[in-house]
């Protein structure tokens, strides 16, 4: 092959047919801008020997024009504003699988089956990742939602949330792992935001988290049909969800829905016998229901005609109804260390459960 160089006054632009090879001598400050696709790949795909753990998934868009999605341990972003370009140097890997992501007002919570992770920078090539000291997996990927600031989403022990680079279990202290796994179905339910709180959904009921309570954060919902989808509309903030096979509006009804509250395990220091419960309401009638140790001690249902209540009571057995001037119950004898209570009715003010009627008159 003849080596030869450009004649003088020669041009890259125009190179006789006869050069096979040219010597490429000019300065950097005369060549034009690198080529910038020359780095672009598509997104992972179905190419097995390429991608092991399958295509992109959980595409969500970020700021400034990038979108995110995942495949196994790879967080994958692409270049703004082009959204079939996903370079490879974007990629960010995990130490375990991702489940599902989400993003937040400062970054993106990548979820996995270990330890969540906390992705940030201002744009595609410094993002940078952080693992959450928060021992809680994501047991199911459409229990995670965008509450804004955070993330919430089902672990093993409780819902779990992630803002920045902290995490917590926001029901640690309201219900019991073994309770969350066994009432709340962690691992099948389809949750959405609905006016700040966290709407769940599953095959026979569903529950809602308001992180703006306390003791009452937790309650569940009575469902006629199984809620299979859903999708919040940010033009007028309802949730729409798909009920059987048509598409309604939640809390879209006038009449107002059944209400059950179960609370937390109260555990005192030693065992007691607790001898009143009390409902206050706006509306009845109303169920109460008293467990100690576990165990169904109380169950009243109580009714309102002008100034007068009625109490009809299932357990203890053996009781005929009775006629009370206050919403307040005797509670059978019995003594135990966890107590719970659970109220029933369509619009509940408060309820106490007490050893004394002054405890009562107290509250």
């Amino acid at each position: 092959m003849l080596d030869q160089t450009v004649p003088t006054g020669g041009t890259y632009n125009d190179i006789p047919i006869a050069f096979e090879t040219v010597a490429d001598s000019s300065d950097a400050a005369t060549l034009g801008e690198v080529l910038p696709s020359a780095t672009w790949i598509g997104p992972p795909d179905d190419n097995n020997s390429l991608y092991p753990d399958g295509q992109l998934r959980g595409l969500i868009p970020l700021a400034q024009g990038t979108m995110a999605g995942f495949t196994g341990k790879r967080f994958c972003l692409s270049e703004p504003f082009l959204p079939h370009a996903w370079p490879i140097q974007y990629r960010i890997t995990t130490e375990e699988d991702i489940v599902a992501i989400a993003s937040t007002s400062n970054g993106v919570a990548a979820l996995t089956d270990g330890q969540p992770y906390f992705i940030t920078g201002t744009e595609p090539s410094s993002m940078t990742a952080v693992r959450i000291d928060l021992a809680q997996a994501c047991i199911n990927e459409h229990s995670v939602v965008d509450m804004g600031d955070y993330v919430l989403y089902a672990g093993p022990d409780g819902l779990c949330g992630v803002q920045s680079a902290t995490g917590s279990v926001v029901t640690k202290g309201l219900i019991s792992a073994k309770q969350w796994n066994a009432d709340f179905n962690p691992t099948t339910y389809r949750a959405f935001r609905h006016e700040g709180t966290y709407v769940a959904f599953h095959a026979s009921g569903g529950w809602v988290y308001d992180p703006r309570a306390d003791e009452d954060a937790l309650s569940t919902l009575t469902l006629s049909s199984e809620v299979r989808g859903g999708y919040r509309n940010p033009k007028d903030g309802q949730l729409y969800i798909i009920v059987g096979n048509k598409i309604k509006k939640y809390q879209g009804s006038a009449t107002s829905n059944t209400l059950k509250f179960k609370s937390k395990k109260f555990v005192t220091p030693a065992p007691v016998s607790m001898g009143w419960v009390s409902v206050n309401a706006a509306v009845y009638p109303v169920t109460v229901k008293v467990y100690g140790d576990g165990a169904l001690l109380a169950h009243y249902t109580l009714t309102k005609s002008g100034s007068t209540y009625t109490q009809a009571t299932t357990v203890p057995s053996g009781i005929s109804n009775g006629t009370l001037r206050e919403p307040i119950m005797r509670m059978p004898a019995a003594v135990a260390q966890e107590w719970e209570i659970q109220v029933e009715g369509t619009d509940i003010n408060e309820f106490c459960l007490a050893q004394s009627m002054d405890e009562i008159r107290q509250s």
